[in-house]
C-alpha cells in the first residue's frame, strides 16, 4: 500500500520540474491550491471510498459535477447523473439512499462514479474494482477501458492484476 500511495502522492503532487515550481499539462501551479488543481481536471479515487456517509448516493455524486460546471449548469449535471446511471443501474435504485448504508461494495461504486463526474481529464484510480463481485468488477472495468477513447488518462492501481492488464495500453 505505501508504494501505491507513494506513486499517486508525488503524481497529485504535481509533477516537479526544478526545486523551485511545479508543472502540469504544461501549466506552472506552484504554489496553487487545491481548488486550482481540480479545475485542471484531475480526479483521484482513493481506495478508502470517503464518502459522505449522512448524504445521499446522489448528494455524493454532485459536488464533483460542480468543479466543472457550477450551480448554473445544473441540467448537463442531470444528463451526467442519468448517463452514469444507465452504466450502474444500482446508482438509480439507490440514489436517495444514504451512502453510509450502503454495502462496501456499493460504496465503491458511488467512489468511482464521484470521480467520472468531474469528467476528467486524468483519472487516478486505486483499487477500483476492491470488494466488488464479478459483474460489478465487469462493468467498471468496462468503463476504464472506454475512457482513453473519451481523452481521460488512467492510472490504475489494482489487485486483479490480470484483469488490469487485459485493458491497458
Amino acid at each position: 500500500m505505501q508504494g501505491r500511495l507513494h506513486c499517486f502522492g508525488h503524481f497529485w503532487n504535481y509533477i516537479v520540474v526544478d526545486a523551485e515550481r511545479q508543472m502540469m499539462n504544461g501549466m506552472d501551479i506552484t504554489g496553487r491550491g487545491t481548488e486550482d488543481i481540480v479545475n485542471l481536471r484531475v480526479s483521484l479515487e482513493p481506495e478508502e471510498r470517503q464518502l459522505f456517509s449522512d448524504q445521499t448516493v446522489l448528494n455524493n455524486l454532485l459536488p464533483s459535477a460542480y468543479c466543472r460546471y457550477g450551480k448554473s449548469e445544473s441540467w448537463q449535471i442531470k444528463v451526467d447523473v442519468e448517463n452514469l446511471m444507465g452504466c450502474f443501474p444500482l446508482l438509480k435504485q439507490r440514489r436517495n439512499q444514504m451512502a453510509g448504508t450502503l454495502s462496501g461494495e456499493q460504496q465503491q461504486i458511488v467512489a468511482i462514479c464521484r470521480g467520472l463526474m468531474s469528467k476528467p481529464h486524468f483519472l487516478l484510480l486505486d483499487e477500483p474494482s476492491l470488494g466488488l463481485n464479478q459483474h460489478n468488477m465487469s462493468a467498471v472495468f468496462e468503463i476504464i477501458k472506454g475512457l482513453p477513447a473519451l481523452g481521460i488518462g488512467v492510472l490504475l492501481t489494482e489487485q486483479a492484476v490480470r484483469r488490469a492488464l487485459s485493458i491497458a495500453d
